[in-house]
């Protein structure tokens, strides 16, 4: 396979800056895949690795690397949360126009935004969860007796009167009987 030479020669490379370690150190300070892909050059191919070749090596490395690269996602939006605000910061104090302002506000929605992705459980919207129990049924009668159209039904059976037993049969069992 053409990846695994390269996918080697990456891990090296990797090693040489300080490990898997060092990547998710810089992953947790807010730098992006694409940012750190681009610092690891391969000299035997002369080139960077891209950013699927970066998700490649994390895979590859097994389950605690996976494990260790989301634990840094997660801590990466506090570093963006934090830029958010230097962002904004940068504008005060100095002559700004509406094209800087409007740019620094984008610039700290986006990294606010991602932080709400990265770590709903500190930064995302607090949606609660609705649960809606609806009976159709219910619905209908409580309907019909609003309008006066049940006032001559009783709220109970009369006595005697038993409800209807009923059992629901499958296709095939319904194609049996008729035949």
């Amino acid at each position: 396979m053409a990846a695994r030479p390269f996918l080697a020669a990456m891990t090296k490379a990797i090693e040489k800056m300080g490990g898997e370690e060092a990547i998710f150190d810089r992953l947790a300070s807010g730098e992006t895949v694409g940012s750190i892909a681009d610092s690891i050059y391969i000299p035997e191919f002369k080139r960077s690795p891209s950013r699927s070749y970066m998700y490649m090596w994390r895979r590859r490395g097994g389950d605690e690397r996976v494990r260790k690269w989301k634990e840094a996602i997660v801590h990466s939006a506090d570093a963006l949360a934090e830029e958010a605000g230097t962002v904004l910061d940068e504008l005060v104090g100095r002559a700004a126009t509406a094209a800087d302002v409007s740019l620094a506000k984008s610039r700290s929605e986006h990294r606010r935004w991602l932080a709400t992705k990265y770590n709903k459980e500190k930064y995302g919207d607090a949606k609660a969860q609705v649960e809606v129990h609806l009976s159709l049924g219910d619905l209908h009668l409580s309907a019909l007796r609003a309008r006066g159209h049940m006032d001559n039904v009783p709220k109970e059976l009369p006595e005697g009167i038993e409800e209807a037993d009923f059992e629901v049969l499958e296709e095939e069992e319904i194609h049996a009987e008729v035949v």
